[in-house]
C-alpha cells in the first residue's frame, strides 16, 4: 500500500462518517468519485471523539440534495457553491472552477439513461431557483477562461 493509497482510505472512510450521518450510502460510482475528489480537497472539521461533524465543501446543502435525491442540486452545489476562492482568493478561483466543472461533470446533471420528464422537471427547478447565481458565474472573466480550458481538455474545439 503506497502513502496516497493510506491518505485515500483515510478521507474515504471519513466520508463514508460523513454521509452515513445523513442516512445517505454510496456505492462505488461516478458520483461517489465526485465525491471524494471533494473531500480530498477540502478540510473536515471532528468532533471531540474524532469522528467527522462537517466539511468545507460537502456542507449541508449538498447533504440535504444527496439524502434527497435531488441531483440537479447536488450537481448544482458541486458545480457553483464550492468555489469560495472567487471570492476570497481570485489568483487561484480559474483553476478551482476547472476542477470543480470536471467534478460536477463526473457526478452528472442526470442518469446515464434517457432523460426522463422528472428530472427534467428537477433540472428546470433548479436552474430558475439558482438562474442568477448561475449566470453570474458563468460571466466571470476567470471562469470563461477556466471553462475554456477543460472544454479543450475534453476534446471539443475552442469557441
Amino acid at each position: 500500500m503506497t502513502v496516497l493509497d493510506a491518505i485515500l482510505a483515510t478521507k474515504e472512510g471519513e466520508l463514508n462518517q460523513l454521509l452515513a450521518s445523513r442516512g445517505i450510502v454510496l456505492d462505488q460510482s461516478r458520483e461517489r468519485a465526485a465525491l471524494v475528489s471533494l473531500y480530498f480537497n477540502g478540510r473536515p472539521k471532528y468532533n471531540a471523539q474524532g469522528q467527522v461533524v462537517s466539511h468545507n465543501l460537502i456542507g449541508p446543502n449538498l447533504l440535504n440534495a444527496l439524502a434527497n435525491g435531488n441531483r440537479a442540486e447536488a450537481w448544482y452545489e458541486i458545480r457553483y457553491q464550492t468555489n469560495r476562492e472567487r471570492i476570497t482568493d481570485r489568483r487561484v478561483a480559474g483553476g478551482i472552477a476547472i476542477r470543480r466543472y470536471a467534478e460536477s461533470d463526473t457526478f452528472g446533471l442526470y442518469e446515464n439513461a434517457p432523460l426522463t420528464d422528472a428530472e427534467a422537471k428537477s433540472i428546470f427547478r433548479m436552474y430558475t431557483a439558482h438562474r442568477d447565481v448561475i449566470q453570474t458565474y458563468e460571466s466571470d472573466s476567470w471562469n470563461r477562461k477556466g471553462a475554456r480550458l477543460l472544454s479543450l481538455r475534453y476534446g471539443e474545439t475552442a469557441a
